[in-house]
């Protein structure tokens, strides 16, 4: 990445409804489980079995019942975070299945984990429509925030259009109250170019007294390198230098700003920071 960034730094400066998620597993059955054993261990057997991830789930609730114990739902939302953060977002996802089965659904984080693990495994389509099937006084912040990061990510006029009837519900519902719905507008007219339609979101942030982050400076100051406003960039920048820190493609869009800019001598001071 650094050599990629050092390379073109020099060319610079030369210029519910959702269909049902089928595990690729075999089923196959699996040997009675110790009863010492974790759900977590057994899915971790299951998943070098290569196990149907339900029959592991199945046998468990079994056991439970048995020795008189309720579910736990604390500790399914366990095993799924941890199957998504080890990069396993299929079983993850059915896991979540299941959940749903045993009508263990009723959290923000449930709500949020299946959205996204809908997207990662099928699609965003598949997610949306995930979306439309959860009863409105359920779609959380977070459920809100999770649409607008993915179009955010899809980018595109027909990406935006969508993000803008997510926002303006969001603001009917009194939820822009954070800095992360801003991010994803910012960073989806960023990537249009539309510095007027930035320069509204800032405006609306401060009138709603939102405090500008990382990300959403790193949004305008891109915009603005964009179309070569280096007078505004630099006014941007030094007005929150203490909370900014800068990614290796603003400084790169700046960079050539100051090139298109005439300003060299800021241009190779830039790209130094890219470097290191």
């Amino acid at each position: 990445m650094r050599h990629n960034l050092q390379r073109h730094a020099k060319r610079i400066l030369a210029y519910s409804n959702r269909p049902r998620f089928f595990c690729s597993y075999t089923n196959v059955t699996l040997s009675s489980p110790a009863t010492n054993q974790t759900l977590q261990s057994r899915i971790e057997a299951a998943s070098h079995q290569k196990a149907e991830i339900t029959t592991v789930l199945e046998q468990w609730l079994q056991q439970q019942q048995q020795q008189g114990k309720q579910l736990n739902p604390s500790l399914l939302r366990g095993i799924v975070e941890k199957l998504r953060s080890s990069n396993r977002p299929r079983q993850a996802l059915e896991v979540s299945d299941w959940m749903v089965e045993q009508k263990m659904y009723n959290l923000p984080e449930d709500f949020s984990a299946r959205f996204h693990l809908t997207e990662k495994v099928l699609n965003l389509e598949e997610a949306e429509k995930f979306f439309e099937s959860i009863p409105e006084n359920m779609r959380f912040e977070s459920m809100y925030n999770s649409l607008l990061r993915s179009y955010a990510r899809q980018s595109g006029e027909k990406a935006l259009k969508k993000a803008e009837s997510v926002f303006k519900k969001m603001k009917k519902l009194g939820l822009l109250l954070r800095p992360s719905p801003y991010n994803s507008m910012t960073s989806l007219y960023s990537s249009l170019g539309n510095r007027d339609k930035v320069d509204e979101i800032l405006r609306e942030m401060k009138e709603n007294n939102v405090e500008l982050d990382n990300v959403t400076v790193n949004n305008a100051l891109r915009v603005y390198a964009a179309v070569s406003d280096v007078a505004t960039m630099d006014k941007f920048l030094a007005d929150r230098k203490e909370i900014t820190r800068l990614d290796g493609l603003t400084m790169l869009a700046m960079a050539k700003a100051y090139v298109r800019d005439g300003s060299k001598q800021k241009a190779r001071r830039m790209l130094h920071e890219t470097e290191e």
